[in-house]
């Protein structure tokens, strides 16, 4: 055999024996952290449940007390001013009753309701603006 190729064989060899090392090395690593992880889980296994329970507990709670301030708004009077309009918020037993009280008189019921429907409803387009 000669030198070069004596030299190509060792260089070949010493590659796949490198290889195979360093194979073994990730593995190793990787073994190593699987077993640390699932050792250390054993122990922090409680405490993870605690903390699980506290965050719904207090997820519940939070959930409860934005409930009754929507109940408060609903049933509540209010106002409250943005930069586009003034909006007021009353409660929906007391608009129904304000509602009711506009249309009992027959003689204004029908100009009410005009002018409510005037209001929502968009106007007609103009027939000369269409040809």
């Amino acid at each position: 055999m000669s030198s070069e190729e004596q030299n190509n064989s060792n260089c070949c060899g010493d590659n796949a024996l490198s290889l195979l090392l360093y194979g073994l090395g990730v593995g190793v690593v990787l073994l190593i952290g699987f077993i640390l992880t699932s050792s250390s889980r054993d122990k922090t296994a409680a405490q993870e449940d605690v903390m699980r329970g506290t965050r719904g507990i207090e997820r519940k709670e939070k959930r409860a007390e934005l409930e009754k301030v929507a109940q408060g708004h609903a049933q509540g009077f209010g106002w409250r001013e943005n930069f586009t309009n003034k909006v007021t918020h009353i409660s929906v037993d007391k608009a129904m009753e304000l509602i009711v009280a506009e249309y009992v008189n027959r003689d204004t019921a029908h100009s009410v309701l005009k002018k409510r429907v005037a209001i929502v409803t968009p106007a007609a387009p103009d027939a000369k603006a269409k040809k």
